[in-house]
């Protein structure tokens, strides 16, 4: 399954395929912020962390 995170050199690339003009990934990051968007950073370890802390949550009682 193909993540579905914008990180910056996402939209540097895309920028480029749309566009046709180049971008650095800090040139793309300083865009996004300039039109009030922040890119993703992905999550450490992805849903099997995520269903890992699920499963090891324990309620009281």
């Amino acid at each position: 399954m193909e993540d579905q995170v914008w990180t910056a050199a996402r939209v540097a690339t895309l920028i480029g395929r749309k566009f046709h003009v180049s971008y650095s990934v800090s040139g793309a990051t300083r865009l996004m912020h300039r039109l009030g968007f922040s890119p993703q950073v992905p999550g450490r370890g992805g849903l099997h962390a995520a269903a890992a802390a699920r499963d090891a949550c324990r309620w009281p009682g």
